[in-house]
């Protein structure tokens, strides 16, 4: 695995992500690294996660292409 696929950093610029939000509630979006269920995702960079209250939605980022649609998003990570 090279460095650059090692980084869980974000992919997506910090300024451009500062004025992301989430479509259905329109909060702030923040970034999630993939976890170790998303390893059959090969293009899965990460995720945006709605901040909102009542939301929690998490939006794929693949190839660096944020995909905020609602209809593609998961739901929120069980808070067990």
């Amino acid at each position: 695995m090279s460095e650059s696929e090692q980084n869980t950093g974000p992919v997506i610029d910090p300024d451009f992500l500062r004025i992301l939000a989430c479509p259905k509630c329109r909060s702030a979006v923040a970034w999630d690294a993939p976890s170790s269920d998303d390893a059959k995702d090969e293009k899965l960079d990460g995720w945006l996660v709605c901040q909102g209250k009542d939301c929690g939605l998490r939006y794929p980022v693949r190839e660096g292409i944020p995909e905020m649609l609602i209809d593609e998003a998961s739901p929120p990570k069980s808070a067990s």
